[in-house]
């Protein structure tokens, strides 16, 4: 309902996860209803909203929480310690 709210009024409703596909698809029905300043405009307007919400979120993410691939050392050019 928050996401939907910061859309235009005569945008229709998003009910779903918005994962790359999906965010593609909302620029392709924005930019032509609101031209690409408006559409830039907007996106930054849903980006801070996001921050917003992740950081009230109170998750946190430390190294620990990261896979290392085996192969890193063979990507960066380096042993591993």
């Amino acid at each position: 309902m928050i996401f939907n709210d910061h859309l235009p009024s005569d945008m229709p409703f998003v009910n779903g996860l918005l994962k790359k596909k999906g965010i593609q698809a909302l620029v392709a029905v924005l930019l032509p209803a609101l031209r690409p300043r408006k559409t830039v405009l907007m996106l930054d307007k849903l980006k801070e909203l996001g921050f917003l919400y992740a950081t009230q979120a109170g998750v946190s993410i430390s190294i620990s929480d990261m896979v290392i691939p085996d192969v890193k050392s063979k990507l960066v050019g380096h042993s591993r310690t």
